[in-house]
Parts: C-alpha cells; structure tokens; sequence
C-alpha cells in the first residue's frame, strides 16, 4: 500500500499518514510554482559575489524576492535586520498568532539564508545556493501550513552575514 492509501495513524503528533503526504505534496508543489524565481535569485546573487558584511546586492535580491512573494504582502520583511547585510523574514497565516495565555503555544520555524563569497573564487562555496535552498525551505513550510487548520504557524526567513 502506498503511504497516500494508508488511513491516518491514531495518536502520535497528531498528523496521519495521509495529513503528511498531503502537507510534503503542498510544499512541494509551492516549491515547484517558485522554481523559476528561486533559481533567478541564485542567479542574481552567484553574478556579483560580494564578501562578508559587504553583501548589499544579495541582501537587497533577497529582500526583494520575500516582499515581492505571492501572495501581496504575504511576507513582513525587516531588512538590515541586526546588521547591514542582514534580513528578516516572517509569515504568519491570516488572524495572526494564538492569543496571550491560550492553551496552544504558536509553532516558530526558522531557515537561514546564507549569501557571502570567498575571496578570489566568488561563489565556488555555494552560498548563492544555499540561500536559495533556505528561501525555497521557508516557501514550501509556508505553503503546507497555510492550509493546516488549527495551527498558528510563525516561519521566520534569516539572512546572515
């Protein structure tokens, strides 16, 4: 039996098989809408390798690229977040986090968006990947929760360096 035919497990994290199977195909499915922006923003970020602390162009392709996400205003971005060439990004779904002193406590995930570039060879260590790795990680949890009732998922999007 294929794990999509199986009936949902009882008990446990209180997601069945069949919940699973349904979140893994929506964030990939997320993934896959974004496919051609991600692989622009790697593109972006590889064709003008910048050092450490000295990413401007990176942190702005970045910083674009979650405040320009679909849905409109879907992301709340904080650019030049602690440091020069840092951001912040956050999603929450629609009605926002559980009250103060409500029973659940919100689900907090966070993916780091790695963007410097080595002396001489550029982007030879992949950051230009790895940054586009995180931002398609954050997509793709973005997009199986959105539809995850009964959760208040916070995803948070950190750009270092």
């Amino acid at each position: 039996m294929r794990p999509v035919e199986e009936r949902p497990r009882e008990g446990g994290a209180g997601v069945g098989v069949c919940e699973l199977e349904l979140l893994k195909l929506r964030a990939a499915e997320r993934i896959d809408e974004a496919a051609e922006r991600l692989g622009a923003l790697s593109r972006a970020i590889w064709s003008e390798p910048e050092l450490a602390y000295e990413e401007h162009h990176a942190h702005g392709v970045l910083t674009r690229f979650f405040e320009q996400e679909p849905p409109a205003a879907a992301w709340t971005v904080q650019p030049h977040y602690q440091l020069a060439t840092a951001f912040r990004a956050e999603w929450e779904p629609p009605g926002g986090r559980v009250a103060p002193g409500a029973e659940r406590r919100p689900l907090h995930l966070g993916f780091l968006c790695e963007y410097d570039a080595l002396p001489g060879i550029g982007h030879a260590c992949g950051h230009n990947l790895i940054a586009e790795v995180g931002a398609a990680a954050a997509l793709g949890v973005k997009g199986a929760l959105e539809g995850l009732a009964g959760q208040s998922p916070l995803v948070k999007v950190f750009g270092d360096q």
